[in-house]
């Protein structure tokens, strides 16, 4: 979500995971990040900077034991984003 244009869709989901998962406790210890802050970086409302997404992924991915892959290909003009 976040890579095709819709990053608030892909906090909330990764919130979501993280809920599921590791839990905000356990994350604020392993990013050194406050639970609160993280809170509101995955929020609706939050703007989080690529690195702290980067790393809360990190984090998550290696708490669930697995590794991500990520596929860049180029897209054709038409299928380019547009910009809202």
């Amino acid at each position: 979500c976040m890579c095709n244009g819709e990053p608030k869709i892909g906090r909330l989901l990764l919130n979501d995971c993280v809920y599921a998962t590791i839990g905000f406790d356990e994350l604020s210890k392993k990013t050194g990040k406050e639970h609160e802050s993280l809170e509101h970086m995955l929020s609706r409302d939050g703007d989080p900077r690529a690195g702290d997404l980067l790393g809360i992924v990190a984090v998550v991915a290696e708490h669930e034991g697995i590794e991500l892959d990520v596929l860049v290909t180029q897209r054709h003009r038409s299928e380019q984003l547009v910009a809202a």
